[in-house]
């Protein structure tokens, strides 16, 4: 007996050493962390309908999970109190219910009771008794946990139009707290609860959603075609399976849009369309359309396939386009059968692109030659957000014909290059290349644009820009912020101190521009300065002024003589005419060829040109010509291959002069009645300096 005795007292002491450890662990656990160790969680909120087309039923979940798996959670009892937005109930009446079967609690810890006070504007999960310990639930620790279970709003009318739940757990004792409760040590305790681990998940969907029923047409904006009227700015809408099916052709701006399976939602060519927060296609890439010169601008979540239309206007025979796709998983087959290239920035040529599964990068260019009118379908999941090129851009060398890059348009919008956030542009220049057709080029900078350049990019557009001169590498990255709704083709601001110049024959028309900027400089800045590409149509007259190479739009700091040369590779009659002038007083365009001024602010000057003669034959005029300067010129001024022609009229008797741009004398000859000519050796800029012993001449000339 004594044995057993002695027994008896060591079980009773390793009981009592036991249930010493875990009351300190237990405190050690539930205090102070014990907030930590769950999370009570709405979820999983839906709408439907009991009433045909009244869409009155809202149901969500109620989750608790234990986020300690080191330790397992008995639960005790739990109670929720959950505030409802008023704004919902549309005048209607709303009741309560929990779904039967939808909790996973034991039998005995099964939520039966919930409380709807509307005038409080919220539900009361009333808990049940606790069923003391070792009878409680052990709460999942795997997310979301244990499903206390699903509650059930119902209200005899559909709720309000577009409005939202905004479900919030409530803490405080008004109007009804939540709480949890644990047995610890086989003590029911209450756990702290707070905003930190009761919280609401739920997507706050739009309630009672205006549906498409196509009952009507094909219109969107006719409120006979929907359930709950034309979807208003801001709100959401759900485009179901109809005989009719919409097109927008319109500006809509909409929080959701969903697609269901087998239905199908246009943007039309006048569509401009903006969703914010998501857009779901449910029906892959036929069920959400882009049509050409339509609009669609997401900032939000983005699922599904979609398709965007593209046509390409062309020249008869067929053109060249640049080109960038909207979606991130195109492909060379989009265009199977056509010519598709990549330029090479290292050696400014173009490489073929051969394998169909080559992948079409966002944000980067291609060039793609079609043979007629032509409409590319890109199909895949639409860009949106942050994009940046796949490898940075380079610059092989110095000189007007490197650093250039096809980059493009990656979005299914308009994009503003001059947007005030949103880009990365590192070691770049500012100013933007798109080529119009194979006979000439867009080019914009600064506020300035020619031949139709703006700062707004269409949507699947690609352009070069130039990395700038002294770096071996520039970056461009973009997001949503730069994209817009704009179908302007050209962009046309109140630029001080401009004129744009225009030379038209054959059909065919090309624009160089010519600003006074004091900030600018008098040789090439590509801040301000866009170097001219050239079209390759022989028929068609490109315009340009001069500076240190061939430009499309030239800032100078001050009035000067500006040199303008005109390129084509046809004889015949062409026109120059100054289609825009901004705050200059005088502008006159001089040809030394024949010597004619022509005041371009009174008309235009045609003339005669041969092909294969001397390109840089005129100069623009800031200020005001004497009678004599006009009408009296005895001198032509021009170049040709590393000479300089001066051609005298009358008996006229002195010294001709040939200057550097920084003054140095380089060459002097007397002057002679008729043709003198003085050969140079080195190409650039140089000042021609005629004293007689009746008039003095001061011209520029650019000598290649």
């Amino acid at each position: 007996m004594k044995k057993i005795s002695a027994q008896l007292i060591k079980i009773t002491l390793l009981l009592l050493v036991m249930l010493a450890v875990l009351q300190v662990n237990a405190q050690r656990r539930y205090s102070p962390l014990a907030i930590s160790d769950i999370n009570l969680t709405l979820r999983n909120d839906v709408q439907s309908s009991t009433i045909s087309g009244l869409n009155n039923v809202l149901e969500f979940d109620v989750y608790l999970q234990d986020m300690d798996a080191a330790t397992p959670f008995e639960l005790a009892t739990v109670q929720a109190g959950i505030v409802v937005n008023p704004a919902i109930y549309n005048g209607g009446t709303i009741t309560l219910a929990i779904s039967p079967g939808s909790s996973q609690l034991g039998s005995a810890q099964q939520p039966s009771s919930v409380i709807w006070t509307m005038s409080q504007n919220t539900i009361k999960l009333t808990p049940k008794t606790g069923p003391g310990a070792g009878n409680g639930t052990i709460i999942s620790t795997t997310a979301p946990g244990t499903r206390v279970c699903r509650l059930r709003m119902t209200n005899t009318v559909g709720f309000s139009i577009n409005t939202t739940a905004n479900l919030t757990v409530n803490f405080t004792t008004s109007p009804y707290p939540t709480k949890v409760n644990q047995y610890i040590g086989g003590l029911n305790t209450q756990i702290t609860t707070n905003a930190s681990n009761c919280f609401s998940l739920l997507n706050n969907i739009v309630l009672n959603v205006p549906q498409w029923t196509g009952a009507t047409s094909i219109n969107w904006t006719d409120a006979g075609n929907w359930t709950a009227g034309v979807p208003a700015a801001g709100s959401s809408a759900i485009i179901a399976t109809a005989a009719n099916q919409p097109t927008i052709a319109t500006t809509v701006s909409l929080s959701a849009i969903t697609v269901n399976s087998g239905a199908v939602l246009t943007i039309g060519s006048a569509g401009k369309v903006t969703v914010t927060n998501s857009l779901t296609n449910n029906a892959m890439a036929a069920g959400l359309v882009v049509k050409s010169g339509g609009s669609l601008i997401t900032t939000g979540t983005v699922t599904g396939l979609a398709t965007v239309e593209s046509t390409f206007p062309t020249l008869p025979g067929g053109d060249w386009h640049m080109i960038s796709p909207p979606v991130s998983d195109a492909t060379a087959n989009t265009f199977l059968g056509m010519y598709l290239q990549e330029h090479i920035q290292s050696t400014n040529l173009w490489s073929d692109i051969k394998l169909t599964d080559t992948p079409l990068l966002p944000l980067k260019g291609y060039a793609v030659f079609t043979p007629g009118a032509y409409t590319a379908n890109y199909t895949g999941t639409l860009n949106t957000g942050a994009i940046g090129i796949s490898n940075n851009m380079t610059r092989t060398n110095s000189g007007a014909n490197s650093g250039w890059n096809l980059v493009g348009n990656p979005y299914p919008s308009a994009i503003d290059w001059d947007a005030a956030s949103g880009w990365t542009k590192t070691n770049v220049n500012p100013a933007i290349y798109v080529q119009v057709n194979s006979a000439l080029w867009a080019t914009y900078i600064a506020g300035v644009g020619n031949n139709g350049g703006s700062r707004y990019i269409a949507p699947c557009q690609g352009f070069f820009v130039q990395v700038a001169n002294g770096f071996s590498t520039g970056t461009l990255a973009t997001n949503n912020s730069v994209r817009v709704h704009n179908d302007v083709p050209f962009y046309k601001s109140a630029v001080s101190n401009l004129v744009r110049l225009q030379v038209s024959g054959n059909g065919y028309s090309d624009e160089a521009v010519v600003r006074i900027m004091p900030e600018a400089t008098a040789e090439f800045d590509g801040d301000y300065d866009a170097v001219k590409l050239f079209g390759d149509v022989a028929g068609a007259a490109q315009l340009y002024s001069l500076g240190s190479s061939a430009l499309a739009i030239n800032a100078i700091p001050e009035p000067t003589l500006v040199p303008i040369g005109m390129r084509v590779g046809k004889s015949g009659t062409y026109t120059i005419a100054a289609t825009e002038i901004n705050d200059l007083t005088y502008i006159t365009l001089e040809d030394s060829k024949t010597g004619i001024f022509t005041d371009l602010k009174s008309g235009s000057y045609s003339f005669s040109f041969k092909d294969g003669e001397n390109e840089q034959r005129f100069v623009l005029h800031f200020n005001a010509l004497s009678v004599n300067d006009v009408e009296k010129s005895f001198a032509n001024i021009y170049s040709n291959s590393c000479t300089v022609y001066i051609d005298l009229m009358g008996n006229t008797k002195g010294d001709i002069s040939v200057y550097t741009i920084a003054g140095q004398l380089v060459a002097t000859i007397p002057a002679a009645q008729g043709s003198n000519k003085i050969n140079l050796a080195n190409t650039g800029n140089y000042i021609v300096k005629i004293i007689s012993d009746k008039n003095t001449v001061v011209k520029k000339v650019f000598v290649k």
